[in-house]
């Protein structure tokens, strides 16, 4: 979603990737593929082309691969405080 819409950002894409995962953590929000179409003939698979609203899921995984091997994978787990 975060390449089709901004672009190659090269080293600050996964830091992209990252702020994404904490504004749908805030909001509540998936930002849709801008440019995924429904495939007819393949079945379950769930494509997200618009922005899906209240989406409930406390972890996340965030894929960056750089250059020269430069790899990373994170999981990013949403805190639930108590006030």
């Amino acid at each position: 979603v975060i390449k089709n819409t901004l672009g190659y950002l090269l080293g600050a894409a996964g830091i992209m990737g990252v702020v994404v995962i904490c504004k749908i953590f805030q909001y509540g929000i998936i930002p849709g593929a801008t440019y995924a179409r429904k495939i007819e003939s393949v079945e379950n698979i769930n494509i997200i082309n618009e922005n899906k609203k209240d989406f409930k899921t406390n972890l996340w995984c965030n894929n960056a691969f750089g250059m020269g091997g430069n790899n990373t994978l994170l999981l990013i787990k949403k805190c639930i405080c108590k006030e």
